[in-house]
């Protein structure tokens, strides 16, 4: 009885070892430093609902860099009123699993947290100043926009990502 207990014991702490040498070895390829691409901005489903209207098309500005046209309608001030949410899946085979979404009450504040530089030179280049929000209504457009990817994570989950990006005034999400 004793034998089989001391057996079973050691049966466990060997595959509970296998699986984390198993996580560890697997774990080696799915982090690490990447490089960031934007693919693709696709219309919104949503549009009717959205306080803008974008339409985007990225094409090739030389060998090396990709640009953006874009065409976006402010259809009313974006403000503190307006709230946000980001949904992210991670493409994977038979389509794209839910990774994470992220909420927030002030759409402005969550801009400054995660993207403020970012934010700050797109809203320059299409002419508001300053480049912060609020954003005035209007119409803006941007040609061969060069997207800046060296201030986005340096270490992150490798792959393909989608994510869609909602603004809604309150009640919000």
């Amino acid at each position: 009885m004793c034998v089989s207990k001391m057996l079973v014991q050691l049966l466990i702490s060997v595959l509970v070892s296998c699986c984390f040498l198993l996580i560890g070895i697997i774990g080696q390829n799915i982090l690490g430093p990447g490089t960031w691409s934007i693919l693709n901005i696709e219309e919104c489903a949503r549009d009717a609902e959205m306080p803008w209207r974008v339409r985007v098309r990225r094409h090739k500005l030389n060998r090396t860099h990709d640009a953006y046209n874009a065409n976006v309608s402010v259809l009313e001030d974006l403000d503190d009123s307006y709230g946000g949410r980001l949904e992210v899946c991670k493409m994977v085979y038979g389509g794209c699993k839910h990774f994470s979404t992220r909420k927030t009450d002030c759409l402005a504040d969550t801009v400054k947290q995660y993207g403020e530089e970012s934010a700050r030179r797109a809203l320059a280049f299409v002419g508001i100043d300053p480049p912060t929000f609020p954003i005035p209504k209007g119409y803006y457009q941007a040609k061969n926009y060069l997207a800046n990817m060296s201030n986005v994570f340096k270490e992150c989950v490798y792959g393909e990502f989608k994510a869609n990006c909602y603004a809604k005034r309150a009640p919000r999400f």
